[in-house]
């Protein structure tokens, strides 16, 4: 049965992981137009933040950065460049407001997702990505 659990920002519970290993869940706040919220997993040896929808914000930066060094970072970017005053409005990432973002983190994370594509756009945001991020 499927049952709905009020959490709270920054108060961290446990879930069961693989071989007994138990999976500590923080929720953290994230910018975007209506409250949202992102969730950092940690398993004790990765640390994982997958942050859904969120725009570029001191608030989003101040959280990732209070997470802590991060092996992973799932995090859209929803708009190609061309499409910036209406990532702005709609707190969405571009390639460029996503690199900024990251530059103004503490650690990079060591492995970065990309989510949230504009299917349209999907090329030209890969495209943009490759130009704009620090890759390794």
């Amino acid at each position: 049965m499927l049952q709905f659990v009020p959490i709270t920002l920054w108060e961290e519970f446990t879930l069961p992981g693989e071989a007994n290993i138990p999976l500590q869940v923080t929720p953290f706040p994230v910018s975007h137009g209506v409250p949202t919220c992102g969730y950092c997993i940690n398993d004790g040896s990765k640390q994982v933040a997958i942050c859904g929808d969120t725009g570029l914000s001191e608030s989003t930066i101040t959280a990732l950065n209070r997470l802590g060094p991060l092996n992973r970072l799932a995090i859209e970017c929803a708009y190609s460049n061309h499409f910036d005053a209406l990532a702005k409005i709609s707190n969405h990432l571009t390639p460029h407001r996503l690199a900024k973002l990251l530059d103004a983190l503490d650690t990079l994370p060591e492995e970065l997702w990309i989510t949230h594509l504009k299917p349209k756009q999907r090329e030209r945001i890969a495209s943009e990505l490759c130009q704009q991020l620090p890759l390794t």
